[in-house]
């Protein structure tokens, strides 16, 4: 593995401040290993970045799928009847048909846009926002909308300069928006809807955002799966960028370099199809703002970019490696999974000892990304945009959004535990941004204030030294936890309010609970599972009953311990003066 050396033209030296905008990014470069009994696996920052709008026909049969790209729309193969067709899967004559949209993000052209790039900004990390400049959209494949199914148009990838004053005057970005549309009725029909419905919904929304320099790259590596170009223009006629091109037309090649050190970047896009509930990738420091503008949603996030440890090696097929990695298959010499597949969380421990626990290389991205519609937990699904998780491990679990447990966000994250130079201390960064009426839901709060912990738990259990962020404001909480080390870890955040509960009266002198009273306290432990402290405070009138309120309290939180020993309790006796709180014993949590 070595860094790549493109040819690349005097755009490279362009100046930003008087500093170079950045170096080459590090590109993972295995050699010839096909005649050399070795084997490559690769955990891949791969996003497709650049990919073409197109509408592809996938025709499912009993001797497997085939996928082509339409032309056009309305022409044979592709149908427009394929959209919405009655026809149940059973009875369809040549297998079954189905059309989707994979599309590219475009500019939006006037304010009443409805799916597309509004504005990005460009600026030094703490000062004012500012707006970047269009330059143009890139040459490509541009899809129609189809408004009777709720299919927006597919643009390209749009390239913007940092404007006057953002401190990166001259810097140019590309961005690139995407989402594929798809039927959910015709992917998966149930049993009670097996025909085909109308609306299309936007599944695997991603934004990125990559700084280039324009000049001849020198040696192209084409992206996967690439085909060459057809003489027939259509809707399918185009391809990915080759590596280390970000984007590439008649025009040109935007050749990727580095984020400057220092940048922040900032997108609002507009989107009336919902294109996601809870969201994951790679920034740090986010601030996010959400509204509605007619049917559509306007989100707007701001955010720095992130350096993430790469992981890629190559080693002997004796080694044992193989086998430990689940790799079965013979003869298949390269294998790759990408940051948040459980294959990628699952690899870093076999390969800890081959690589020294160091990683391969490192790169920066600003990349945001949807995670999947079946989100499980209600509290995701009822309040529009939920959260937003963000870290700079090399794998973490981006299937799902933090699972809720015990009282607890959970979020598993893991790394090598040096950077590739195998001395330095690689530190993790987390940021949680959760709508606060979400978190409200989670813990079944009322809307008073709440209060936030941040852990991260190594793999033995013991606890990192971490500096923490907790704050609320705009209907958001921020939760981050930056500077921890990695092997495997943890993050848990949990959240606190307090909550009282005033007990049924105690009777006579008697210090026994009652089925009513034991009842209250186990309401009360089981909907605070997050808070961890009790306290039982007896009440009194007269001071020679202070004892028997005492007991009383004591009797209480002996049963809360008994419930939930995992928490800590007090007791404590609390003189009134009024007859209506004599002889009541308080459960406070927090």
């Amino acid at each position: 593995m070595k860094k790549s050396t493109w040819a690349l033209s005097a755009g490279l030296s362009l100046l930003v401040m008087g500093q170079s905008a950045s170096a080459e990014p590090w590109v993972f470069e295995p050699g010839n290993v096909y005649q050399q009994a070795k084997t490559v696996f690769e955990i891949r920052e791969d996003y497709n970045f650049g990919s073409p709008s197109v509408v592809n026909l996938e025709t499912k049969t009993e001797y497997g799928t085939h996928s082509a790209d339409c032309r056009a729309l309305g022409v044979d193969p592709c149908f427009e009847s394929l959209l919405d067709a009655s026809t149940p899967r059973s009875e369809q004559p040549n297998g079954f048909e189905v059309l989707r949209f994979s599309l590219a993000m475009p500019v939006c052209e006037t304010d009443a846009s409805d799916w597309c790039i509004s504005d990005v900004r460009l600026y030094r990390v703490g000062e004012q926002k500012v707006s970047a400049k269009l330059i143009r959209s890139v040459e490509g494949n541009t899809t129609p909308a189809v408004e009777s199914h709720g299919v927006p148009e597919g643009g390209t990838t749009s390239l913007w300069e940092a404007g006057p004053g953002s401190g990166f005057e001259g810097l140019k970005v590309a961005v690139f928006g995407s989402a594929e549309f798809r039927n959910l009725e015709v992917d998966r029909p149930s049993s009670q809807a097996p025909s085909r419905g109308k609306n299309y919904l936007a599944y695997e929304f991603a934004m990125q955002v990559e700084p280039y320099v324009e000049g001849d790259p020198g040696r192209r590596v084409p992206p996967l799966g690439f085909t060459p170009l057809s003489t027939s223009p259509g809707v399918g006629n185009w391809y990915r960028p080759f590596r280390p091109c970000v984007w590439e037309d008649k025009q040109g090649c935007g050749v990727k370099i580095d984020h400057p050190e220092g940048l922040r970047i900032g997108l609002t896009i507009r989107s009336k199809p919902p294109i996601g509930k809870f969201f994951n990738g790679r920034v740090s420091d986010p601030a996010l703002n959400v509204t509605k503008d007619g049917s559509a949603t306007v989100l707007e996030l701001d955010a720095n970019p992130i350096s993430v440890p790469q992981v890629a090696v190559v080693f002997d097929n004796a080694s044992g490696l193989r086998e430990k990695l689940g790799f079965t298959r013979e003869g298949t010499q390269f294998h790759m999974t990408k940051p948040y597949y459980e294959p990628a969380l699952k690899s870093l421990d076999v390969l800890r000892e081959h690589t020294g626990d160091a990683a391969s290389g490192q790169n920066t991205f600003w990349r945001v990304a949807a995670i999947g519609s079946d989100l499980g937990n209600p509290c995701y699904q009822d309040y529009g945009v939920a959260g937003m998780v963000f870290t700079n491990a090399t794998t973490f679990e981006g299937m799902a959004p933090p699972q809720f447990k015990d009282g607890f966000l959970n979020y598993k994250v893991a790394g090598m535990h040096y950077l590739p130079d195998g001395k330095t201390e690689f530190e993790g960064t987390y940021d949680l941004l959760l709508k606060s009426e979400v978190a409200r839901c989670l813990y079944r709060y009322s809307n008073a204030p709440v209060s936030a912990n941040v852990t991260v738990v190594g793999t033995s259990g013991e606890q990192k030294v971490a500096s923490t962020v907790v704050s609320e404001k705009d209907g958001w909480l921020k939760l981050a936890a930056y500077g921890f080390t990695f092997s495997e870890n943890k993050i848990q955040v949990r959240l606190s309010q307090p909550k009282a509960k005033v007990l049924a009266k105690f009777i006579g002198r008697t210090t026994t609970l009652t089925s009513k009273q034991q009842g209250e306290v186990r309401t009360l432990l089981a909907t605070t599972n997050a808070n961890k402290s009790v306290t039982c405070s007896g009440a009194f009138r007269k001071l020679s009953d202070r004892q028997l309120a005492l007991a009383r309290a004591k009797a209480t939180c002996a049963l809360a311990k008994k419930v939930d020993p995992q928490r800590t309790y007090e007791i404590a006796a609390v003189p009134v003066t009024s007859s209506l709180s004599d002889a009541k014993v308080t459960v406070t949590t927090k």
